[in-house]
């Protein structure tokens, strides 16, 4: 086994990245420089992603306190830039080439085509058309990376990768952050300023101590622990390809097990259920098929750092178990009788990123800084509220078709990789739609909704199946 020293020499470290350069380009149709910087943008978008690196684009209103209303401000991030830039570099490949292009996913085409036209049409609707129309382009650039990235499906190991390894070390600085209790000075890494005696910071209150949880480079610990349940799949899915002798195992286990346990320490409850539903999902297939020893291994190393949280971490039983006597649970039911309010009286909806201006309305009698405004915490409500009810029909219909289709195909797969991946798909699909019951930043966040167009590239990737002869 090579030591850490051997792995720091330069030399060894010159010759992995030669060996990528080659592999690149290698795997793309392309021989041209673009392509290799093409294929090379794609990987560093993977990486940054979590990173919260903008500049204030647009800013309606600020107040004296030097707050302002973050859902209603629109940033411009350094992976909007990279995008566009990666954009401009295919179009060139592009007319060069005169390439097909490839759309797979024909319900996720779909629904960004819906998507599309019904923001577009809630702009009538808009009180602020400035932040709809500022927003619209965003999720546009975004809705074109998905598409780039169909073309470019050969580079989805190695864009796998790139998010397990930026998932690890987002792990380490969560931890970190949770000894120390405080932020690590990454700022200009787009980490916040956390601390437990700061407030608007998300905290957990224990025996009258307050603990922060942890953030990572993201704006809140719901966003990371998104990201890191959607690495956790990928990295789950590379333990079960990947033998046990291969160098990169271990590798795997290690990031698996810091994942785990900077999860935990987000203290996200619903994205911790619906990891728990959603791989009981992908494993009862996968142990029919009397395929267990890294089985047993994974759920090691889920469930025992959950027993030792659980047993010697007051604060993770008190944030766990104590669902129903949170004042939080109180507040997100309130805000669900809110968005059916503003959805019974604005059928059409109230304009795309438009739901905290009018929420002042329908909360007369509870005061509250403009600054404390949030969404309704689920997804759908908030998409039936800004989009209209026609919208959300559309979506629900998409997803019952997604579903039915997938039941329907009976197939027999290749080889055990392709059933692996496959198995993690679907619970990958069912965790997103558990998970969008109880949070909104999947639609409000950039950073989670950049996240979101990796997993709808991940689970776009063309299947290699046989039909089975019934």
């Amino acid at each position: 086994m090579k030591s850490i020293n051997q792995y720091l020499n330069k030399d060894y470290i010159f010759f992995r990245l030669s060996k990528l350069m080659v592999y690149l380009k290698v795997k793309t149709q392309s021989e041209t420089y673009f392509s290799l910087i093409l294929n090379c943008g794609f990987i560093f978008l993977a990486f940054i992603s979590p990173f919260q690196i903008k500049k204030i684009l647009y800013l309606p209103e600020i107040y004296f306190s030097g707050k302002f209303p973050a859902f209603e401000t629109v940033f411009l991030h350094i992976q909007e830039i990279l995008i566009i830039v990666l954009l401009i570099l295919f179009a060139f490949l592009l007319l060069k080439n005169s390439e097909k292009i490839q759309l797979n996913n024909k319900y996720i085409f779909l629904f960004f085509i819906f998507y599309f036209i019904f923001a577009e049409i809630s702009l009538l609707f808009a009180k602020d058309k400035i932040l709809t129309i500022l927003n619209i382009w965003q999720f546009s650039i975004l809705i074109l990376l998905y598409f780039l990235l169909i073309q470019k499906a050969h580079l989805l190991s190695i864009i796998q990768n790139s998010l397990i390894i930026s998932s690890f070390f987002q792990g380490f600085l969560a931890i970190f952050q949770y000894i120390g209790q405080k932020s690590l000075g990454l700022h200009f890494l787009g980490e916040p300023l956390i601390a437990a005696n700061i407030s608007n910071v998300a905290k957990i209150n224990v025996e009258n101590s307050l603990k922060i949880r942890s953030y990572g480079t993201f704006e809140h610990p719901n966003i990371l622990g998104f990201f890191l349940s959607f690495t956790i799949f990928l990295n789950i899915q590379k333990i079960f390809s990947t033998k046990k002798d291969n160098q990169y195992f271990y590798f795997y286990l290690c990031a698996l097990i810091i994942q785990i346990i900077a999860l935990y320490l987000t203290f996200s409850r619903h994205i911790i259920f619906a990891l728990m539903i959603s791989l009981a999902i992908a494993f009862v297939p996968i142990w029919r098929k009397k395929i267990k020893s890294k089985i047993y291994m994974i759920l090691s190393i889920i469930f025992i750092p959950l027993i030792i949280f659980i047993i010697f971490f007051p604060q993770f039983q008190e944030r766990i178990f104590s669902l129903y006597n949170q004042e939080a649970f109180n507040e997100r039911i309130d805000q669900i009788k809110t968005s059916f309010k503003i959805i019974s009286e604005n059928p059409m909806g109230v304009g795309y990123r438009n739901y905290t201006i009018l929420l002042p309305n329908y909360i007369k009698n509870q005061p509250i800084n403009p600054w404390d405004l949030q969404p309704v915490h689920n997804t759908y409500l908030l998409l039936a509220a800004e989009l209209g009810i026609l919208f959300i029909l559309i979506l629900i219909l998409l997803i019952v078709l997604h579903i039915n289709n997938y039941l329907k195909q009976k197939k027999i797969f290749q080889n055990l990789d392709i059933y692996y991946k496959t198995q993690i798909k679907k619970a990958l699909f069912v965790s997103i739609l558990i998970l969008s019951f109880f949070d909104h930043y999947i639609i409000t966040s950039f950073n989670a909704q950049l996240i979101l167009i990796f997993i709808l590239f991940y689970l776009s990737e063309k299947t290699e199946t046989v039909k089975k002869i019934t």
